[in-house]
């Protein structure tokens, strides 16, 4: 990847990063990073919600893939995964590909 291909996105003022944690020019790809010490599904399937929700009408011309990036180092809880893949099944006809990746 160029370097000049990722776009870092920080919060600005009053209106933060617009639910945007980072872009990937190349893909098409927006992330929202996750990362608290000990993950619980409610919390988690709420950050997803909202974080898509709100980047969805500010972003949706610019991105193609959504990507949840996470630390949970064991992998995602069934109901945090059901979440994401439920996710991508209500945006298939506007055929967005929701992502999932571990750092």
């Amino acid at each position: 990847m160029p370097p000049s291909d990722f776009i870092r996105v920080r919060p600005w003022g009053n209106v933060g990063d617009r639910k945007n944690d980072g872009y990937l020019k190349s893909e098409r790809r927006l992330f929202q990073v996750y990362a608290p010490n000990e993950m619980e599904a409610a919390k988690a399937i709420a950050k997803i919600d909202e974080d898509f929700t709100e980047a969805l009408p500010f972003w949706k011309l610019h991105f193609d893939n959504w990507s949840f990036v996470h630390n949970a180092r064991d992998g995602l809880g069934p109901d945090v995964t059901k979440k994401l893949l439920d996710l991508g099944a209500q945006h298939s006809r506007w055929e967005l590909i929701i992502g999932v990746m571990r750092y």
